[in-house]
């Protein structure tokens, strides 16, 4: 059962009526406890979250990106989803569970990749409310390398889907409210993007010559709108992540911000495989995600073991990446100027991450 196994066989272990659990990265404060279980004064209240900070946010641009992706879903969307009634999900650590909850809603099951998305979902839909405590938070480390960072996004977007497949009949069945129903559908769903972003990588080209059928009017009413639209909104939303966090403040995250989108785009394979893989119910093992130990000076040594094995979409990623420069060079030819902002996203994005699939292959 991986880490649902594990968990599982835990709450066998300990007696108390309050569960709190951690990665082993975690550096939690000494007075976490004393914090967290007053927030527990309701007796519905199943489980209370914590914000992760991060020790090694300025090791690189890729822990920088990740450092401003997660700032958002703490700060911005846990904190909607919390303050606004909605089903919100235990993000697998820093955090205290109720054991009661814990045990009416059928206990730690392995039958996702995520445990803590599906616990989280199936104790709401049995009446209890999740929490998240804005103001506490459990220092953590962000994977530094590409390969640990694809590989624990494809068990974030694998296991998401699966909770989706698994939950979502039962969530609209439910006697629930329409918004929270209509939350859950896109919070369950919101993967599939990965597959619709690599669908568009593919059609680039033809899009740009069918775009010379309506000129440069085209390219300015349509193209340039929807380009603002999209990375208007993204640039909001995780602008205002980036002023929530004080350690994050400073001009190289500031610069990290346009950035983003293209990450994202990045993922786009990795995700995309993941979302058909779980379509297809295909079985996939946990893979932990390897951690360095890089916490100032001090760091350590990893069992090979505890390594992740070579990323066959490094190779994927290096053709997009080739693929979306020639889209770049045919802009160019075509004269459609204003195209090659959004063309720029997915070069960057592909890029960037086969090169560091290059290079920690051949580290």
């Amino acid at each position: 059962g991986y880490k649902a196994g594990a968990l599982a066989n835990g709450m066998k272990e300990a007696t108390g009526k309050f569960i709190a659990i951690f990665d082993a990265d975690n550096l939690p404060h000494p007075n976490f406890l004393k914090t967290m279980i007053p927030y527990f004064t309701k007796p519905n209240i199943g489980l209370v979250q914590a914000r992760w900070s991060f020790l090694n946010r300025n090791t690189s641009l890729l822990c920088r990106a990740q450092a401003l992706f997660l700032d958002a879903h703490f700060y911005i969307e846990q904190s909607a989803r919390s303050r606004g009634n909605l089903f919100m999900n235990f993000n697998g650590t820093a955090g205290v569970w109720r054991r009661s909850a814990i045990e009416q809603s059928g206990g730690w099951q392995s039958d996702t990749l995520t445990e803590d998305l599906d616990l989280s979902y199936r104790t709401q839909i049995n009446g209890w409310k999740m929490i998240l405590a804005e103001d506490i938070d459990v220092p953590t480390e962000l994977p530094s390398s590409i390969r640990a960072f694809k590989s624990q996004q494809f068990r974030w977007a694998k296991g998401a889907f699966e909770t989706g497949l698994k939950l979502l009949p039962t969530v609209m069945k439910a006697n629930l409210p329409a918004k929270i129903k209509l939350s859950a559908m896109f919070h369950l769903t919101q993967k599939i993007i990965s597959p619709a972003l690599l669908v568009l990588s593919v059609l680039l080209i033809p899009a740009l010559y069918f775009r010379l059928e309506g000129g440069m009017l085209k390219v300015l009413v349509v193209d340039l709108p929807i380009f603002i639209a999209g990375t208007g909104s993204m640039s909001i939303f995780y602008g205002l992540a980036n002023g929530c966090e004080k350690s994050g403040r400073s001009w190289k995250n500031r610069l990290t911000l346009p950035l983003l989108t293209s990450l994202g785009i990045g993922l786009a394979v990795n995700n995309s495989i993941a979302v058909i893989s779980a379509l297809f119910k295909k079985q996939n093992c946990f893979i932990r995600t390897p951690k360095t130990g890089e916490i100032g000076n001090d760091t350590i040594a990893l069992p090979s073991s505890y390594k992740v094995r070579f990323d066959y979409t490094g190779r994927i990623e290096g053709l997009l990446g080739l693929y979306t420069t020639t889209a770049v060079i045919c802009a160019l030819v075509l004269k459609l100027y204003p195209s090659l902002p959004f063309l720029m996203t997915f070069v960057f994005g592909y890029s960037y991450f086969a090169f560091l699939s290059y290079k920690e292959s051949h580290a």
